[in-house]
């Protein structure tokens, strides 16, 4: 039979070695999960670049519409020979009731696509810091885990 101090610091120092290796546990998942979030956060940002990018497209391509619209409702009153210069009034009400449409289109394309864009980021941000504080958490806790270890390894010296 093994003598019981030397059982003792057999346990103690099995204790302090659980405790080191709950430790690291601990660090490196806290790590892991934080590069997730990192990535997460990136494809997020990226998602918002693309989102702002594709309201930029609508609004050339409404810019477009709007042009072709005018060009045509131009060419509809020259045909129809109610005149289409800039002196008759019906067609240049309707064009700048067009323009302003048009207009209005574009603003809301870009507007959509900014909100979505910073909705993105600020998820983006919130993510990176919930994977911050979640790191810094479990430094204390395995602190705490080395600290309880070293505290059992003292009790059984006594």
């Amino acid at each position: 039979m093994a003598d019981p101090v030397t059982l003792t610091m057999i346990a103690a120092g099995a204790a302090i070695a659980g405790a080191g290796v709950s430790a690291v546990g601990q660090i490196s998942s806290a790590n892991q999960n934080r590069e997730i979030a990192e990535q997460q956060a990136r494809q997020e940002e990226a998602q918002g670049r693309d989102e702002f990018a594709a309201s930029q497209r609508e609004m050339i391509e409404r810019k477009l519409a709007g042009k072709l619209a005018m060009s045509r409702m131009q060419a509809i009153a020259a045909s129809s020979g109610g005149g289409a210069g800039s002196d008759a009034p019906t067609i240049v009400r309707l064009m700048e009731k067009s323009a302003e449409r048009d207009a209005y289109g574009r603003g809301t394309a870009v507007y959509s696509g900014m909100r979505l864009r910073d909705a993105l980021n600020s998820s983006a941000g919130a993510r990176r810091r919930t994977a911050q504080n979640n790191f810094t958490g479990s430094l204390y806790s395995a602190t705490g885990t080395v600290l309880g270890g070293i505290g059992d390894f003292a009790g059984a010296q006594r």
